[in-house]
């Protein structure tokens, strides 16, 4: 896998929260060792931000997380980070779009703790016939 030193978007991640960032990178830490210990954790960057949706920017390694997911608690914030990163991991690894295919689920089914990936089926009513567990 080739390494991709991220960038800031200054104009597309515009509402960053910084007070965050020590959280993003240990999550992004542990999914990514417990994923593959291969993936340097540097080649990635998330970001928390005022707003209601997060995004995967796939080509610079780098995705964003809304701050409203603290308040659905920490296993919620942790699904919504694999959710993110198995969007570039699968862009990498399977060189297409990081779109909700059988390669998403691939990944986000291995990344993603067992016991939160039924967040996935609450965002994503078909994703059960990919592999994604119930609670």
């Amino acid at each position: 896998m080739r390494r991709i030193k991220p960038k800031l978007f200054s104009k597309r991640i515009v509402r960053h929260l910084s007070e965050h960032d020590e959280k993003i990178s240990k999550e992004i830490i542990d999914l990514l060792f417990n994923y593959d210990k291969r993936i340097k954790s540097t080649t990635i960057k998330g970001y928390v931000i005022k707003g209601v949706r997060g995004r995967a920017y796939t080509e610079h390694g780098q995705f964003t997380v809304p701050n409203w997911t603290f308040v659905r608690g920490a296993g919620y914030f942790t699904y919504y980070v694999a959710h993110e990163l198995a969007h570039i991991i699968a862009a990498r690894k399977y060189s297409g779009a990081a779109i909700h295919d059988k390669y998403f689920y691939k990944v986000f089914c291995k990344l993603c703790p067992k016991d939160l990936q039924h967040y996935e089926i609450d965002y994503k009513k078909r994703s059960s016939r990919f592999g994604v567990k119930e609670k």
